[in-house]
């Protein structure tokens, strides 16, 4: 008697704790998905356009807070109130409306120099890949600039030629493709 006494007590214990626990991590993954939300929506962050990988990542800020004070449709006027006039030295800081709604700011570097750069001899089939290009483009950007008979501007020269119908890829030939390699 004394046996089965214990053995439903350590059966209903058990669930119980087991209930409590299921409970209790229920209530902790719905907090922190609305806690997410509310630090995504409350911060404004830096992007460097076509994901170009900085050498060194502490000349921007990680994000800026929104408040009322700093809160304007003028990229420019924010800057200043942030005190960050001086990132313009360093980059050009593309031009959006709603910049503070979505809370992300897209800049390009200035200089060639602000950027890790690989060997075009060197680098992979998909190199490209993490610079938002397609696994196919970036293949052929490699076929292309691995010629070793052509310099750099001679192969960015077909690789416009051959990509002129692509917006995208042919606005990063234009205007990145020097700053991820050499």
């Amino acid at each position: 008697m004394k046996i089965r006494y214990y053995l439903i007590l350590l059966i209903t214990t058990f669930l119980i704790s087991l209930g409590t626990y299921f409970i209790i991590k229920e209530i902790n993954n719905s907090d922190t998905s609305s806690n997410s939300n509310i630090v995504n929506n409350s911060f404004i962050k830096f992007k460097v356009k076509y994901n170009l990988i900085l050498k060194d990542e502490t000349i921007l800020p990680n994000f800026i807070k929104k408040t009322t004070e700093n809160k304007t449709k003028d990229i420019n006027k924010f800057l200043e109130k942030e005190n960050l006039t001086h990132l313009k030295n360093y980059f050009n800081i593309e031009e959006q409306n709603e910049f503070y709604e979505k809370g992300l700011i897209l800049i390009m570097p200035i200089s060639y120099e602000l950027t890790t750069k690989e060997n075009r001899f060197t680098i992979s089939d998909d190199y490209f890949s993490k610079f938002s290009i397609d696994l196919k483009d970036s293949t052929q950007f490699k076929k292309y600039l691995s010629n070793s008979e052509s310099e750099l501007d001679k192969c960015v020269e077909t690789l416009v030629k051959k990509y002129k119908k692509n917006e995208f890829v042919l606005d990063f030939i234009i205007n990145a493709i020097y700053f991820t390699i050499y």
